[in-house]
């Protein structure tokens, strides 16, 4: 879970740059978690949107205590994102644990872009898509 998370983090940090008006979704498997990121460009080639959803299934079923462990644990990665233009959302059950980012780069401030990585290097369509790939993800 530590590796999915990491290379979560990773390509959150990775998805900050922009191309232009198309929509890329890029997903990865592994070890029964995925990941799906989904960004949206507009037509200056400038990323918009950009929604991550992370999925961890559990071997086994927690109990309502492990839930709220893994919850508060999971809760690290939002609190790392603690913008007005970030939304970050939690859910434990018993047998599953899924992260959902939604960040809104289309009315963020220059500042926050900085203090999230974006950087404008890389930042083009093909660039992310080649990279987001050789990082073992499946681009469309």
């Amino acid at each position: 879970m530590k590796k999915i998370l990491i290379v979560f983090v990773a390509f959150l940090l990775f998805a900050v740059t922009g191309c232009g008006e198309k929509k890329l979704t890029c997903t990865m498997t592994e070890d029964g978690q995925t990941m799906e990121v989904v960004m949206n460009f507009d037509k200056n080639d400038e990323i918009k949107t950009a929604t991550m959803n992370m999925t961890m299934p559990f071997e086994e079923e927690l109990t309502k205590e492990e839930q709220e462990q893994v919850n508060s644990y999971m809760g690290l990665v939002c609190s790392m994102y603690n913008y007005d233009e970030v939304e970050c959302n939690v859910n434990t059950t018993a047998k599953e644990s899924k992260v959902n980012i939604v960040i809104d780069f289309a009315n963020m401030s220059d500042e926050t872009k900085e203090a999230l990585g974006y950087s404008g290097e890389g930042s083009k369509y093909d660039e992310i898509r080649k990279s987001a790939e050789e990082d073992g993800y499946t681009c469309k």
